[in-house]
């Protein structure tokens, strides 16, 4: 099973298993560090279960991290899970992340 992701247009595009479009955005911290932000939808995920139960949640929030630190890590960025930020909302679960990247 893939990740669907939803761009902010909502406009979907199948891309092997996943669907987005560019819902990604990037700027620089005085400190010289990057964060790229990015969203996506995660389908066929109850959000009130997942709320309801604390252990499953954690457990959720740990496999998105480690799917953004394991894709960042295929693109030749070292990414420390600590550097992953996540907020969830309803709507299946749709996840806002960001990342920081140090140079």
């Amino acid at each position: 099973h893939g990740l669907d992701v939803v761009g902010r247009e909502g406009r979907r595009k199948d891309s092997g298993g996943a669907r987005g479009e560019g819902a990604v955005a990037a700027g620089r911290s005085a400190a010289g560090a990057w964060t790229v932000a990015f969203s996506f939808l995660v389908q066929h995920v109850d959000f009130g279960a997942l709320c309801a139960e604390p252990d499953l949640r954690a457990a959720f929030r740990s496999a998105v991290k480690s799917a953004v630190t394991d894709a960042a890590s295929r693109s030749g960025s070292d990414v420390p899970g600590g550097s992953v930020s996540l907020e969830l909302y309803p709507g299946s679960v749709a996840v806002r992340a960001a990342v920081l990247v140090h140079d």
